[in-house]
Formats: C-alpha cells, sequence, structure tokens
C-alpha cells in the first residue's frame, strides 16, 4: 500500500517533465526514497544497478540528471499540489516547534572566492 501511494506520488511528480526524461527521473526519485544511494554511497551507477536496471537505462537515467529538460521548480510544484490535495498533512504545533511534513527547503553551499575545489568540473569553472 505504501509503496503504491509512494509510485503514484512520484508519478504525478514527473508527469510534465519530457517523455524519456520523466522515466530516468522517476527512477532517480525511487532509488533516492528506497535508500539504493545510501548503499551504494552516493554512487549513481551502483545505485541504479541495485534497483535491477540494465546498463541502457542506467545511462539514460545519468543523462537525463546530467543534461536532461527540466527544473527543480517542475518537480517541486506537483509534489507540492499532491500533498496539499490528499489532505493528510495538517500542520501541527509542538511547544512552540512547527513539523513540516514535506520540506521543500533548499540549503545554500556558500563557496569561497578565488578558492578552488577539488573536483575537476571546479577546476574548469575557476579557469
Amino acid at each position: 500500500m505504501a509503496v503504491e501511494q509512494t509510485i503514484r506520488l512520484l508519478e504525478q511528480v514527473v508527469r510534465d517533465i519530457p517523455i524519456g526524461t520523466n522515466l530516468a527521473l522517476f527512477w532517480l526519485l525511487w532509488a533516492i526514497l528506497c535508500g539504493a544511494f545510501l548503499q551504494s554511497r552516493g554512487a549513481i551507477f551502483p545505485a541504479l544497478q541495485s534497483l535491477g536496471l540494465k546498463r541502457a537505462p542506467i545511462r539514460r537515467c545519468s543523462q537525463a540528471l546530467r543534461k536532461g529538460v527540466w527544473t527543480i521548480g517542475t518537480l517541486l510544484q506537483p509534489f507540492r499540489a499532491a500533498v496539499l490535495a490528499q489532505g493528510h498533512w495538517q500542520p501541527c504545533r509542538y511547544e512552540g516547534f512547527y513539523p513540516v511534513a514535506g520540506d521543500m527547503t533548499a540549503f545554500w553551499r556558500p563557496r569561497l572566492k578565488g578558492q578552488i575545489g577539488k573536483s575537476p568540473s571546479a577546476r574548469r569553472e575557476r579557469q
């Protein structure tokens, strides 16, 4: 039951993404939710491989993540709409705290000016 509800929610989230990219993003999101990235220590290919995907779909997922035509906003809007439509998530207050059922807060990661990161992409950006 919970798995089916999660799959339906993921389908709603990727519904408006271009065909092909939507399926690839579905698999990536499913891998995140089922903990495959924890087992693979964040590596995309082993995480998707642990779901039983073959090489071609894994490559499509990687391409969708890197070069797909989508934005995080196009994923968050249907997620928010689906959560609100369900009506299960009511705001609660506990001793002055408001726990959030579906947090969509992004954390900004500051970068020091003039500093080069260790990754090859950071070195390319600097040059």
